[in-house]
């Protein structure tokens, strides 16, 4: 977690914004919490009896298959929607055609009864 928030070009947009001593303390916070959350894993494993090496690469094989399944059917779910907004908007939609665009507004238009010869002397369009 620690890698994408401390890249260079993260660091400088940061001291720019914050300035550098907001920014030296943010990078010292990072990497201090990355130290500590690292030795509170090492300690879980040890209090557990687990031993890294053994786990690493197997984390798929812990999981039963039918929860495996079901989260692989969550994701799929979650999925569409972005995946159909997505497609949407970069593939046009068969037969559809663009509406006519206007170049200027419309102007607003007076009610048949308006008046009756035109010749009231408003500025309506008498259509």
């Amino acid at each position: 977690m620690a890698g994408p928030a401390t890249n260079a070009t993260s660091l400088t947009v940061l001291a720019r914004v914050l300035g550098r001593r907001a920014t030296m303390i943010y990078l010292t916070s990072i990497a201090v919490c990355a130290v500590a959350f690292g030795l509170l894993v090492d300690q879980i494993y040890n209090t557990l009896g687990i031993s890294p090496q053994a786990v690493l690469g197997q984390a798929g094989e812990t999981l039963p298959f039918g929860l495996e399944l079901v989260a692989a059917m969550a994701i799929l779910v979650l999925s569409i929607k972005p995946v159909f907004h997505h497609l949407r908007r970069w593939l046009p939609r068969l037969g559809a055609t663009k509406p006519a665009t206007q170049d200027r507004p419309s102007l607003p238009t007076a009610p048949p009864d308006h008046c009756a010869g035109g010749t009231c002397g408003c500025k309506q369009s008498h259509l």
